[in-house]
């Protein structure tokens, strides 16, 4: 099984022993120039040794399942949200949408999987392009909505 690590803002990241529970920090810093996923082997000092993933997205990204729509020209498109994050998240769409073009705005509608399936409507600006999904992050990160209530207490 393959542990993630996140790296902050000093480029340094905690690698967690799954056999002894131990944490040691370590610098990264000369692995992150990479654009690509940097995988590591990391030997604990009880002689486990694992691999670690250096997570280096400011935000942590949570799996979901939601429904919802892009609203684009008066029409809507299903699409379902595949994973969330503070700053954005990925969308696969249920209804062909095209053209569609990096920086693009796009305005999304969605319910969240909470006890009130709180409606939330976001402006969200296209950044990735991929076959069967669309990157995109929020025209604002000032969630103080239920949204917000929402990424605070459901990404323990």
């Amino acid at each position: 099984m393959t542990q993630k690590a996140f790296v902050n803002q000093d480029l340094m990241a905690t690698f967690n022993c799954p056999r002894c529970q131990k944490s040691k920090r370590m610098d990264v810093s000369r692995f992150c120039s990479q654009q690509k996923e940097i995988k590591l082997r990391y030997k604990c000092k009880c002689q486990y040794s694992y691999s670690v993933v250096l997570e280096r997205r400011r935000y942590v990204r949570k799996p979901v399942r939601l429904l919802g729509n892009v609203l684009r020209e008066r029409k809507r498109y299903a699409m379902k949200v595949e994973d969330l994050s503070r700053y954005g998240m990925r969308i696969k769409m249920i209804d062909p949408l095209s053209p569609l073009q990096k920086e693009d705005v796009l305005e999304i509608e969605f319910n969240l999987d909470d006890a009130n399936h709180t409606k939330v409507n976001k402006e969200v600006i296209v950044q990735t392009l991929m076959p069967q999904a669309i990157g995109v992050k929020f025209k604002t990160t000032d969630h103080y909505d239920q949204f917000g209530k929402y990424l605070l207490f459901h990404f323990g």
